[in-house]
């Protein structure tokens, strides 16, 4: 009897022995295809969807921008932003801007924003801005961008003189999560 205890318990430390390899060997299998489903979500228009904080920045902290712009989910945005400037005598002042647009997105995440701004004066201006989505969560099975850093192709519109314009998006709000 004693024998035969012996033997089952060799019987069944190979059966945990044999599985616990199977798992082993199984694990990078499992792993790729859970990283192939988060790959399968492409990034498009509605990835950009409701309200986002934007911070301007200008040349070497010459000048920062700070407003709000609403993308509509469908290549659509508008926003207003209070840029504080330099002065020709060296003061600061507070300038109010307000832009409207559209929006283009590749599946990798980036893309383009094509903008109309309306300068203090009512004189419009365009602008041509080209990002990258940083951050993303999924909500309703689609990658939304939580953060987008982007670079301005013209010298500043309101400050002239070369100035390199960049911008950062922060995706403000909540929708219900997945």
């Amino acid at each position: 009897m004693r024998e035969s205890l012996v033997q089952r318990g060799r019987m069944i430390f190979s059966i945990v022995a044999v599985l616990g390899i199977l798992a082993w060997e199984a694990t990078p299998g499992l792993i790729a295809q859970d990283r192939a489903a988060e790959a399968f979500h492409a990034y498009s228009v509605e990835s950009i969807r409701g309200d986002y904080a934007v911070v301007n920045h200008y040349g070497a902290n010459l000048a920062l921008g700070i407003g709000v712009t609403h993308f509509d989910g469908t290549g659509g945005l508008s926003g207003s932003l209070l840029l504080n400037r330099p002065t020709s005598t060296g003061a600061r002042q507070l300038v109010s801007l307000t832009s409207t647009g559209t929006y283009s997105v590749n599946g990798d995440g980036t893309g383009t924003i094509f903008l109309t701004v309306t300068l203090p004066d009512g004189s419009i201006k365009t602008a041509t801005e080209d990002f990258v989505i940083t951050r993303t969560e999924l909500i309703h099975g689609i990658p939304v961008a939580m953060e987008i850093i982007d670079e301005q192709r013209e010298p500043s519109l309101v400050l002239g003189n070369g100035v390199f314009v960049t911008q950062d998006y922060t995706r403000r709000g909540e929708e219900p999560r997945d």
